[in-house]
């Protein structure tokens, strides 16, 4: 308590202790590397999917990560984020819209829209003959 008004410290003091076990964090057993980021721009491209209500966006997810980077010759697919799931009307029964914004980036220069959209449109091909997902247009 002396310690305490020498600093004009008063009130309630509140303290703990928090610790991280290395045991118990789990991960999957892959280890997280350092990326280096880049400066350069973004390419944002949307898809929007239907799929069988049962099926997982997670799965989905995983899918469309792995084609579009097959897609992406000469630039990197940075992420796939779900944005919007829907169900209702427009949709069949037993079906949901899955949207997705992907992002493409290259660590050295700006992407052009060209090469963006050829990128695209092979997922979208490669979407329609791999899967059974069907493109929400």
């Amino acid at each position: 308590l002396a310690g305490l008004k020498s600093r004009d410290i008063s009130g309630k003091v509140l303290a703990g202790v928090f610790a991280i076990l290395p045991e118990r964090l789990k991960s999957g057993g892959k280890r997280k590397r350092f990326q280096p980021f880049s400066l350069q721009p973004v390419a944002l491209r949307d898809v929007a999917l239907v799929v069988d209500e049962s099926t997982a966006a997670g799965e989905v997810t995983k899918q469309v990560s792995k084609l579009a980077r097959a897609a992406a010759k000469g630039f990197e697919l940075e992420s796939v984020d779900l944005f919007d799931v829907y169900q209702g009307k427009g949709l069949d029964d037993g079906k949901k819209s899955l949207a997705y914004s992907l992002s493409f980036r290259a660590p050295d220069r700006t992407l052009k829209d060209k090469e963006v959209n050829k990128a695209f449109t092979s997922l979208l091909e490669q979407i329609a003959a791999k899967t059974d997902f069907e493109v929400r247009s």
